[in-house]
């Protein structure tokens, strides 16, 4: 990208980045119009190409700077040893916070993230798997697996969860319109029963 798009004032840089955003997030990557995207930041479209060389440029720089304002709104965490299911609480109110927070740029990485899974061979889904996978390693290696009938399932467990949780959101679409009460209870019975399955006797009791 053109480093003198920095140079513009905040609030025009801002019309930029959103309209970059909600088109990214109402439209597959293949539909959504460069000139659309400059009317709606009012801008040429020639201007808006002199700061993003082309259309793939834009969006994965989008993807970037909707990965900083997630990490801005709130540290990475950095779990101590602690209860499997308290570490997946707290996943859950941190995302409700992010959707409440930045909705746009969260939509338009939830957009990102669907498309990947139909092009498997795209820049863009080799980054969120290494996001992914370097997720998981940090949580599992934080997790209290004393309370597990077996350690082995401690991983499978998070598989089960996080497949869950995503068609989950698909599904109910409430991760969308952030926090539904009726949809979080739904998900907690989900998680007691796990909990019951994986842990030990004593440590089964409420979950969140």
């Amino acid at each position: 990208m053109n480093e003198k798009f920095y140079k513009l004032n905040e609030k025009k840089q801002r019309k930029i980045i959103n309209s970059g955003f909600k088109t990214f997030a109402e439209n597959t990557y293949k539909k959504a119009s460069m000139q659309f995207i400059a009317d709606e930041a009012g801008i040429s479209k020639s201007l808006l190409f002199y700061y993003f060389r082309n259309k793939m440029t834009l969006y994965q720089w989008l993807f970037t700077k909707a990965l900083e304002e997630f990490q801005q709104l709130k540290p990475i965490v950095c779990y101590e040893k602690s209860d499997f299911f308290k570490m997946i609480e707290s996943e859950i109110y941190r995302r409700i916070e992010l959707i409440k927070a930045l909705e746009l740029p969260f939509r338009f990485v939830r957009r990102v993230y669907e498309e990947s899974k139909e092009n498997s061979k795209n820049e863009l889904e080799v980054l969120m798997n290494q996001i992914t996978e370097t997720r998981k390693k940090n949580f599992l290696e934080a997790v209290d697996k004393s309370k597990f009938v077996s350690e082995k399932e401690v991983e499978i467990l998070y598989d089960i969860i996080y497949d869950m949780a995503v068609g989950f959101y698909d599904s109910n679409g409430w991760i969308v319109q952030g926090s539904n009460e009726q949809q979080l209870k739904k998900f907690r019975l989900y998680l007691a029963t796990l909990k019951c399955r994986f842990y030990k006797g004593d440590y089964c009791g409420k979950v969140l």
